[in-house]
């Protein structure tokens, strides 16, 4: 009877539907406001999804940060796209600071944006009132833990994320790190 069933089990599951891909943005120039199927970014190196399906992502390119809400609207959260070698003043607008060639994003359930900086060594938050901080990383800084984040080196970190609780949870180099 087992084997009768594993041949059921396959034979069914190989009729199930194929997954498809298809472009949410990327075909015109970027424009804040406009839907997404409109805009072109320079090169997207980080994608996360909030609660309330906000897709957020960076341009690494353009040195910014963006939000495509449920309606296909892009809007800009951080970034305004001027290089720079030094991190972002704490408690300004998002979008007026520079953002330093952004590898990654995360977001949390109180809709605050972390963006990864790993040529500074980095992780900035956006809180919901658009306001920027450093949220962890100093150069130089020690790689022990138990210390405050903004005191910690963060040298190889290439990748983020955030769960529900708040958390943030990134790679570096042969570690997983969370700041909680």
């Amino acid at each position: 009877m087992r084997p009768f069933l594993l041949a059921v089990i396959c034979a069914l599951s190989s009729f199930a539907q194929p997954y498809t891909i298809s472009t949410i943005s990327g075909i015109d120039r970027s424009a804040n406001g406009l839907q997404a199927t409109f805009d072109r970014f320079g090169y997207i190196t980080g994608v996360a999804v909030d609660q309330a399906g906000n897709l957020y992502f960076d341009d690494w390119a353009g040195r910014r940060v963006y939000r495509i809400g449920p309606g296909g609207i892009v809007t800009l959260v951080a970034g305004s796209g001027a290089p720079t070698s030094d991190p972002s003043p704490n408690g300004v607008p998002a979008t007026s600071v520079p953002i330093n060639d952004p590898e990654g994003v995360a977001a949390d359930s109180q809709r605050n944006v972390y963006i990864l900086q790993p040529n500074l060594h980095q992780i900035q938050k956006v809180s919901a009132d658009g306001l920027i901080t450093t949220f962890a990383g100093a150069s130089p800084g020690s790689s022990d833990d138990g210390i405050p984040a903004t005191s910690a080196n963060l040298a190889q970190c290439y990748s983020i994320a955030a769960d529900a609780s708040g958390n943030v949870f990134l790679n570096d180099g042969p570690r997983l790190r969370k700041v909680d």
